[in-house]
């Protein structure tokens, strides 16, 4: 499995997380998944904002857990909504996952969502 992009950031993956996010989240945005252990090392905050508005590919298909979560399949395309990825609750299949939306939706799919990092490269 590919590792999270949050947590290879020092590798020039993605990115991790923020301190201060949270005032980031418009009203659209669900509640971010929870999990009991502690979310990926954080990095700087230019780092993090770089994040918001990044376009992923998805490499892996991912089907949604439940409500709030985006199921994606290869060669979906994905803008990141949120400056960090957010560990997931404990019965979530992957550790850490990105908030986004579908560049190209297809009636009757969820448009915006929270998917696993390990699903997604970045371009």
């Amino acid at each position: 499995a590919t590792r999270c992009p949050a947590v290879a950031a020092q590798d020039g993956g993605l990115a991790g997380d923020v301190a201060d996010a949270a005032g980031q989240l418009g009203p659209d945005v669900p509640p971010a998944p929870r999990r009991s252990r502690s979310p990926s090392p954080a990095t700087t905050r230019n780092e993090a904002a770089d994040l918001v508005g990044r376009v992923v590919q998805v490499v892996a298909a991912y089907e949604a857990e439940e409500d709030g979560y985006l199921s994606i399949h290869p060669p979906d395309r994905i803008r990141i909504l949120y400056s960090k990825a957010e560990p997931g609750e404990a019965s979530c299949a992957f550790p850490a996952y990105f908030f986004g939306e579908l560049l190209s939706p297809t009636p009757g799919r969820e448009i915006r969502g929270w998917f696993p990092c390990d699903t997604v490269e970045r371009l």
